[in-house]
């Protein structure tokens, strides 16, 4: 009978061949599926007579084909680039937010309000072109608005993403250490487990696409995943992990455990949190300092302008302050110091005299002790001007027949009586922006008599810092055929022009020319006479004042019709220097933006391409090895199908054979 058992194990083990064949030809397109192999041995056999005869076949064993390297390298490259995919996607949909080059974008928006700006300096009293630079400038403010937004919702979208990966991770983690502990119980017991160790490391290999974890073989078939040196899944349990955020941005710490913070270098984790912390925080970090310099550097110019009605009988502050920060650090960029300047004219309607008073103020004190402070200081210092404070906000109103505003960096009529001493005497006036750095003390004399408009006159300058050290002296020629409107230049843009009459010798007059009139930028703070208001790209905005009654732009120094000087200092905003630490203007800061985020989106997407090639050529080779080729499949079927028949044919003769001898008997 060990004929027919030495046949039958022969049997066993061919189906036993067969079946994996089969099975791999089934998984061949299974995800992480290794193709499997029998180790074959013989059976060994009694011994009869002194003789030992075998017993046939015996699958021993079932091995997985791996290439164990070639994994280990290919989890690493997934890790990447999966990261790597995740930043270029991001920067993609920022970088589809700016919409540029197009007329929708925010560069072309920029550049209209400046042509706007240029357009109304040539006749700044056109109430139509007026509307048409409000409008502009809301169609500016909404384009930013909309970045902002958009940048918000890619956050948002991100941080859900963030959200949802994270709890796939952590079913991925509660699968595996379930897999581990399958494959224990199986093969504690000597027995493989081929098909739960493919399921587990498939289950790895989609954790190494989320985070940048490692395996390790262990006992029992059991592998123990790990990230940045922190145990993630063992043979038994698997930790869960949670998305937090801080000061510092989003991170990943354990369950219950927040101060544990995880090290996520790779893996789709990272690129969702390189994003989240770095990407979008930098961009709109970006937007909002763009917008914030638009709205404080035109805002500087334009509350120390006049509007088409000249100065204000009374104002009232756009912006509250009710809390406790100090004031230079509630968000609108205002200077610190103790000793900071602003300067208020106040004019006598009837008479048309403007008298000057500067205020030293502490922007250090906190919100609600400046306001008090710098209303006590007009109450007390500024004659015909009343402040109070209503629900945070600063209030200003002029007396009866009189009215204020921060107009002139100087005295705009600075003869006094008496200064001219010719029967018929000429007026001075000063004109156009005093652009110097440091305030200057002027003393302007009369070197010979004569008719202005007839004679030539000579006229000497002394200038002088505010604490008397003189720092020059010139003289200008006044020609005979000078007509009154005819500006005379002094010094830094400023001019100075005469009416029709005449001067003495020795005759003189002095005033100073602020450097600034608001030198920590208070009025843009308080939204006294400003254009724009808000902090940051989602909420810069026209002030309603402005928008309802476009008569409010301060395109004017004097209230003279016709005068554009401060539209024409706006509109030089569009050059100057007043980003990136005085290296940049509005437009280089701004493409310089778009530039970095094109730059950083075209890297990403150089180093997925080249890693996606990588990739490629791991999983050939790792295909290569653990792989199902079904004509290798085939091959080993028809030979074990020939093997069986043999078997069969064995089967068959040895019954054949015991018949036969039973008939005998």
């Amino acid at each position: 009978m060990s004929q027919f058992s030495t046949a039958v194990n022969s049997v066993q083990t061919l189906r036993a061949v067969m079946g994996l064949a089969g099975d791999n030809i089934a998984n061949a397109n299974s995800p992480g599926y290794h193709a499997r192999r029998a180790e074959v041995a013989p059976r060994p056999g009694a011994t009869r007579g002194g003789l030992r005869v075998g017993d046939g076949s015996v699958v021993q064993s079932v091995t997985r084909l791996r290439d164990v390297l070639g994994e280990r390298l290919l989890l690493a490259d997934l890790q990447v680039l999966e990261r790597v995919e995740q930043e270029e996607k991001i920067l993609n949909h920022v970088e589809m937010s700016f919409q540029e080059p197009s007329e929708e974008s925010l560069d072309a928006y920029l550049g209209h309000f400046f042509d706007k700006l240029c357009d109304l300096a040539s006749d700044p009293d056109d109430t139509v072109m007026r509307e048409e630079l409000v409008q502009m400038a809301d169609s500016l403010s909404n384009s930013l608005n909309r970045l902002a937004g958009k940048l918000r919702v890619i956050k948002q979208e991100s941080r859900t993403e963030l959200e949802r990966t994270v709890k796939r991770v952590n079913g991925l983690l509660a699968r595996a250490a379930e897999l581990n502990r399958k494959i224990a119980g199986v093969e504690v017991g000597g027995v493989s487990a081929p098909g739960l160790k493919d399921q587990r490391d498939q289950t790895v290999r989609e954790l190494a696409k989320l985070l940048n974890v490692t395996a390790y073989d262990s006992e029992n078939g059991v592998v123990n995943v790990s990230m940045a040196g922190s145990l993630l899944v063992d043979a038994s349990r698997s930790i869960a992990l949670d998305v937090g955020e801080k000061e510092g941005g989003f991170f990943i710490g354990q369950h219950g455990h927040e101060e544990r913070v995880m090290e996520v270098r790779e893996g789709k984790i990272a690129g969702l949190l390189e994003g989240l912390n770095s990407f979008l925080p930098a961009v709109h970090g970006r937007l909002d300092e763009l917008a914030n310099a638009l709205r404080r550097q035109f805002n500087r110019i334009h509350t120390t302008g006049l509007g088409l009605d000249g100065r204000f009988e009374t104002l009232r502050g756009e912006n509250a302050f009710l809390g406790d920060t100090r004031f230079c650090e509630a968000g609108y960029g205002v200077s610190e110091g103790i000793d900071e300047r602003l300067v208020i004219n106040v004019e006598n309607q009837n008479s048309g005299e403007v008298s000057q008073q500067e205020l030293s103020l502490d922007t250090t004190l906190v919100s609600d002790a400046f306001l008090t402070d710098i209303s006590n200081k007009i109450n007390v210092g500024v004659n015909h001007l009343h402040a109070e404070i209503q629900q945070g906000r600063l209030c200003l109103e002029a007396e009866d027949g009189f009215a204020f505003g921060f107009a002139t960096p100087y005295d705009p009529n600075p003869a006094e009586p008496g200064d001219i001493t010719a029967a018929t005497p000429a007026a001075p006036q000063i004109i156009d922006s005093f652009n110097g750095e440091e305030n200057r003390e002027y003393e302007v004399t009369f070197l010979n008599s004569g008719e202005v408009g007839a004679d030539e006159i000579e006229v000497q300058i002394q200038a002088r810092r505010s604490d008397g050290t003189a720092v020059g002296s010139f003289t200008r020629s006044v020609s005979a055929d000078y007509q009154p409107s005819d500006g005379i230049a002094i010094e830094h843009d400023m001019k100075m022009t005469l009416t029709d009459g005449n001067v003495n010798a020795g005759d003189s007059f002095s005033f100073t020319a602020h450097a600034e009139m608001d030198t920590a930028g208070v009025l843009d703070a308080l939204g006294l006479n400003t254009f724009f208001k808000g902090r940051g790209a989602a909420s810069l905005e026209v002030v309603d004042t402005v928008k309802k009654n476009p008569s409010r732009i301060a395109a004017a120094l004097r209230k003279e019709s016709g005068d554009n000087q401060r539209l024409r200092d706006m509109e030089a905003l569009q050059s100057r220097k007043v980003l990136d630490e005085g290296n940049a203007s509005l437009f280089e800061s701004y493409r310089g933006l778009i530039t970095e985020v094109g730059t950083a989106h075209s890297t990403r997407t150089q180093h997925r391409n080249s890693l996606e090639e990588t990739v490629t050529e791991l999983e050939n080779e790792v295909d290569g090895v653990s792989g199902v080729s079904v004509d290798e499949e085939m091959m080993e079927l028809l030979e074990s199908q020939r093997l069986y028949q043999a078997s069969a044919k064995y089967i068959k003769s040895v019954d054949s054979t015991l018949v036969s001898l039973l008939e005998l008997i």
